[in-house]
């Protein structure tokens, strides 16, 4: 369907006077419960000292400020993503920096330090917040990949204390797999939103939990996570409304995998470095193999993102395809 914001044909479309003007900078465009949703920012990018959280009414043109984030200086900035929609919440992560001079002589420059950080859901028709976390500092990344009515799976990546650099890397003491995951500190937990409490679904310490390198880490309420063991790798989906996890595929080697389109994709690789595609239909079970066009170097055409009908396909300059073109390899 095609929605008309401003039929005006004298219309600039240029500033808030226009009703499809979202602003100068926006980021996160969502549609859910026949609205859009979306960050809009001073116009300084992800270096913004002001963000809100914006609904914009697809039938009256109406829009509402949810919420708004700022820092009181120009030595100051934050970034907030909004991770997910679900259940009348947006879920974000809210943090602040500030500017500091590092470095020796010649050799100044100004580096980003992390102040504060916050894991918050807004009430997408009150505009309520509520905390979810405060991150620790020293973690890398904490985002919230799916949620239900009553809990929310939420993904934690940091360094180990004992990092070691890449200079120090010894082909003969680890193979890349142990290096790689000796270098990420990765966890799954399941936050229940009423009592505030975690407990974990995987994690990198204990079970040999492998993140993805994809974007798409969920498909709606479930979450695909890969874990290493001594000889293989087994593959799981955990849906967070019914709690319970469900193993998909166990390979001696798990490459990639994601979640789009109500399936778990993975990637295998053998020794001779050539590799296999497949999915998972998560309603019927049924797994199948994806050609690929007979590639077993690189998967051909790249989906990072969906519509109903649609995929997006990096290959293809980031355009729409259609999903019955992307599983027959007609594109």
């Amino acid at each position: 369907d095609t929605i008309v914001l401003c039929a005006d044909q004298g219309c600039s479309h240029d500033d808030s006077s226009c009703d499809a003007w979202l602003g100068e900078d926006i980021a996160s465009f969502a549609i859910y419960d026949g609205a859009c949703f979306f960050l809009a920012t001073d116009g300084e990018g992800s270096s913004c000292q002001e963000c809100s959280l914006e609904r914009l009414d697809w039938t009256t043109g109406k829009r509402t400020t949810l919420a708004q984030w700022s820092v009181p200086d120009d030595d100051a900035w934050i970034q907030v993503t909004n991770d997910t929609i679900a259940y009348g919440y947006a879920y974000l992560s809210v943090q602040t920096y500030h500017y500091e001079t590092a470095g020796e002589g010649d050799s100044l420059y100004m580096e980003d330090v992390l102040d504060g950080w916050t894991i918050v859901r807004v009430d997408l028709e009150t505009g309520e917040q509520e905390e979810i976390m405060a991150p620790p500092l020293k973690w890398i990344g904490c985002n919230v990949l799916c949620a239900s009515e009553d809990d929310a799976v939420i993904f934690t990546y940091r360094e180990p204390d004992d990092l070691i650099q890449p200079e120090d890397y010894d082909d003969e003491d680890l193979t890349y797999g142990q290096y790689e995951l000796h270098q990420r500190i990765t966890q799954l937990l399941c936050y229940d939103l009423e009592t505030g409490t975690t407990t974990t679904i995987a994690d990198t310490e204990t079970d040999g939990y492998l993140m993805t390198v994809d974007p798409n880490m969920s498909y709606r309420t479930k979450v695909p996570y890969a874990l290493r063991g001594e000889d293989d790798m087994s593959l799981y989906v955990y849906d967070v409304q019914t709690g319970e996890s469900q193993l998909i595929v166990t390979a001696p080697t798990i490459y990639n995998y994601w979640a789009l389109d109500g399936k778990a994709f993975w990637m295998t690789r053998d020794d001779a470095g050539e590799i296999d595609i497949y999915y998972q239909d998560l309603t019927t079970g049924t797994t199948v193999h994806l050609p690929n066009k007979g590639d077993r170097q690189y998967m051909e055409c790249s989906i990072m993102a969906e519509g109903d009908a649609y995929f997006f396909a990096t290959e293809l300059g980031s355009q729409p395809i259609s999903k019955e073109a992307f599983y027959q390899e007609t594109y």
